[in-house]
């Protein structure tokens, strides 16, 4: 352990300068000035319909608030003490396990997208997906 931590501390020490005047002769290229970097807009508001943007914003959530985001699943599964929902949308799927917490009242404990198929989708595209198969 102690070896790599030291060879990590080498390649670290690598990196930083160990004097900040340069060797007489050496040709010090201009600092150029600072650019200013233009500050990116506020995200838009989500349309209505448009589901959550990632799939772990639903962990938590109850039963109505997923299917008021979502719709009916495609697939609702006991499983013991569980409930799994499958959710498809286009070129994804959504998959959901809802335990029920202390009180009884079953939550989001797992929620996962997954793309299907060759088409790329982001999280967020898949989830809208589905959600818009729902209004």
């Amino acid at each position: 352990m102690q070896a790599a931590l030291d060879s990590n501390r080498s390649s670290l020490g690598v990196l930083q300068p160990t004097s900040r005047t340069p060797a007489p002769g050496t040709v010090v290229p201009p600092v150029p000035a600072a650019t200013a970097t233009p500050t990116s807009a506020p995200p838009e508001p989500r349309p209505a319909g448009a589901g959550p943007e990632t799939a772990a914003a639903l962990i938590g959530a109850d039963p109505e608030a997923v299917l008021r985001a979502l719709g009916q699943p495609r697939l609702r599964r006991a499983e013991g003490t569980s409930e799994i929902w499958l959710y498809a949308g286009p070129d994804c799927h959504l998959d959901l396990v809802l335990y029920a917490e202390g009180d009884g009242a079953p939550r989001v404990a797992h929620a996962q997208a997954r793309a299907d198929g060759a088409v790329p989708r982001t999280e967020t595209e898949c989830l809208a997906g589905i959600a818009r198969r729902a209004t």
